[in-house]
């Protein structure tokens, strides 16, 4: 199993189209992939939002 992040996106966006298309475009492009498969997230802003969650479902209990 392949793990794949920003960087091997933003490789292989750059070796495979960086002469044919243009520099804007390019960029889109890797936005547009790391958007389509949630490669923007970091694991730590997932870590903080489950942290925050589980904090909040407890406010019922006094």
């Amino acid at each position: 199993m392949i793990t794949i992040n920003r960087k091997i996106v933003e490789e292989y966006y750059g070796n495979e189209w960086g002469s044919v298309v243009s520099a804007k475009t390019l960029n889109l492009l890797i936005e547009l992939t790391c958007k389509a498969y949630h490669l923007n997230q970091s694991q730590a802003l997932e870590y903080t939002k489950e942290k925050q969650l589980s904090k909040l479902q407890n406010l019922g209990q006094i």
